[in-house]
């Protein structure tokens, strides 16, 4: 048998050209990331939101830049971008578009993504704004064990308000409840609507985030006339629990923004198109001031999960 030779400059030269093709397939795989955050306009909640998107993904070693709308519907150089984070209805509307042409879009921060027709695009994902109609019941369930009978104000016409009305209503079945509902013409006749509905003696009234039903004016007014009547509100957001309501449940910019990068690294990491809709982090909201003046006793298990317990110290 002869011999074997081995060439070591062509080992060298092959094992030196496997190394190079390995590093180049690794910077391949390991390319900087980079992402656009589109904001609706300047206000302080989409900026701590954003703040909290870049966050997370500089974390994750992505590059980060940030753009508000202008006045005239604008994004400057969102044309380029591939990978889109759009905070706010208007910015979220703005991607919507560029989703259609290939750019991955995850929105945070919008007030009915359905009905902005977000929930069901191709390239298109997102964090909701809206708690789950499954945790609202089953809160108002624990916060209130003796209720029987939710009431709830719903704007005429509105498909925002008939579809959470049909959630609601699901949801008390399944939690021992029951649903007694109240149709409101016109923001100016919610007094009128609010009447009828105390009158039947529901046990606790509902909000939803309206804003054909509810203003700083017409919340006023509801959170006056429900304590007098003795009926305890759940507020759609902690402030309106502050303001007045005995329980309710809310959503903070910081939580939409980290859940916002969160979902774009982990769909970034995907093969192929991906949509995803993720439910959002929430915060419980209690008023023991209220809870006193009802003569009612806040549950400890509801008073320890909430994040905000007010007071009125």
């Amino acid at each position: 048998m002869k011999p074997v030779r081995f060439n070591l400059g062509i080992i060298l030269g092959a094992a030196l050209a496997g190394v190079m093709y390995l590093g180049a397939w690794g910077s391949e795989a390991e390319a900087p990331k980079e992402a656009l955050v589109v904001l609706s306009r300047e206000a302080e909640p989409f900026r701590k939101c954003e703040k909290a998107v870049a966050a997370r993904l500089k974390e994750s070693g992505w590059t980060v830049r940030t753009v508000v709308i202008d006045d005239k519907g604008r994004v400057g150089g969102g044309e380029a971008a591939d990978r889109v984070v759009a905070v706010g209805t208007e910015a979220a509307t703005w991607a919507k578009s560029r989703a259609s042409e290939g750019t991955s879009v995850v929105f945070c921060m919008v007030a009915d993504a359905e009905g902005a027709g977000l929930t069901a695009q191709p390239n298109i994902s997102g964090v909701l704004s809206e708690v789950p109609a499954a945790a609202q019941m089953s809160l108002i369930r624990e916060a209130l064990p003796k209720a029987g009978r939710v009431g709830i104000l719903y704007k005429e016409g509105s498909a925002r308000g008939e579809r959470w009305l049909a959630a609601m209503r699901d949801e008390a079945l399944k939690v021992g409840l029951s649903v007694d509902a109240q149709r409101v013409e016109s923001k100016e006749k919610l007094g009128d609507a609010l009447s009828l509905l105390l009158k039947r003696r529901v046990d606790v009234l509902w909000t939803m985030p309206d804003g054909g039903l509810y203003d700083a004016s017409t919340l006023k007014a509801v959170l006056r006339a429900t304590l007098e009547e003795g009926v305890p509100v759940f507020g759609f957001s902690t402030p309106v629990v502050r303001a007045g309501a005995l329980v309710g449940v809310g959503i903070a910019p910081e939580a939409q923004g980290a859940q916002a990068g969160a979902l774009m690294i982990d769909l970034a990491g995907r093969k192929g198109p991906a949509a995803e809709i993720v439910d959002p982090a929430f915060e419980v909201g209690v008023n023991l001031v209220v809870a006193e003046r009802l003569q009612l006793s806040v549950p400890g298990g509801v008073v320890e999960k909430a994040t905000h317990v007010f007071k009125g110290d």
